[in-house]
């Protein structure tokens, strides 16, 4: 399982679009969060979420960051270190997306706190292990920042940091189609259980290898 970054953003992505529609909130126009930095610069209009990947450091190996990972299927793969990914998110809220809507500032910064609240929120539910470790910026608290706003919503930005198992190649289970020589495949085994006072051993569970 090489796709961790894209797994990871594409369950959060689905939790976003679910909660939006649950909240009766505009839907994303892109239809999910878009990742990489060359989409934050595309064209587009907003409701439109965007995370970048920007950096990485690493740590030794946590079983406790397998639950991070979401929903990836590490639990067959022994963890050697981990990886903790940052991820920024582009938030681009806007209010009324109809085209030639009236520009409210106010109900379009609503908006986009709306919609930040709502990342965050799928976040924490996908990748219960996820750190909001940096501050977010609003673009009008940015050098030229009101440029943005110029065309239609409001604009945030900020930082994620996510725990990601670095695993080892997949562990061999023994199975019908998969089996190591030597292994009693399809065997019973008989089980004991030694009473504490002495008394004869009584017949135990039968252990079935398929």
């Amino acid at each position: 399982m090489n796709n961790y970054i894209t797994t990871l953003v594409g369950a959060i992505s689905q939790d976003v679009v679910a909660g939006l529609a649950l909240l009766g909130m505009p839907s994303l126009t892109d239809g999910a969060i878009l990742l990489g930095s060359a989409m934050v610069a595309q064209q587009g209009a907003p409701p439109r979420v965007v995370f970048e990947p920007t950096s990485m450091r690493f740590g030794d190996a946590d079983r406790s960051v397998i639950s991070n990972a979401g929903r990836l299927p590490v639990l067959l793969e022994r963890p050697l270190a981990t990886l903790f990914l940052t991820l920024r998110a582009h938030v681009w809220g806007i209010a009324d997306p109809t085209v030639g809507a009236a520009q409210i500032p106010s109900a379009d910064i609503d908006a986009t706190d709306a919609l930040v609240r709502q990342v965050i929120r799928s976040c924490l539910r996908i990748a219960p292990g996820i750190g909001i470790y940096s501050a977010g910026t609003f673009a009008n608290s940015q050098r030229g920042g009101d440029a943005l706003l110029a065309v239609n919503g409001w604009y945030a930005t900020f930082s994620l940091e996510v725990a990601t198992p670095i695993t080892d190649y997949p562990l061999a289970f023994p199975s019908a189609t998969n089996v190591p020589p030597g292994t009693p495949i399809g065997t019973d085994i008989a089980t004991f259980i030694q009473p504490a006072d002495g008394t004869p051993q009584e017949a135990g569970p039968t252990i079935t290898i398929p």
